[in-house]
């Protein structure tokens, strides 16, 4: 498979949280690549994710992100 992504991404493994609901619902996720533009999550279970959600990456960051994939 070809990357088609401009810049490349990194692995990162970093434990991280999925929140929405005005932060009432959460659940657990790891942010397995990232970049400046994007970021590939993975979750335990079936568990579905919003389109628009907030992403608390733990003792680094918190970001608005919107779903783009699913797969």
């Amino acid at each position: 498979m070809t990357e088609r992504r401009r810049p490349p991404r990194n692995l990162t493994y970093l434990g991280a949280s999925i929140t929405y609901n005005k932060r009432y619902s959460t659940f657990d996720c790891t942010v397995v690549n990232l970049t400046d533009e994007g970021a590939m999550l993975t979750t335990s279970g079936t568990s579905s994710i919003l389109e628009v959600f907030d992403l608390f990456v733990t003792h680094k960051f918190a970001k608005l992100c919107r779903q783009v994939y699913l797969a």
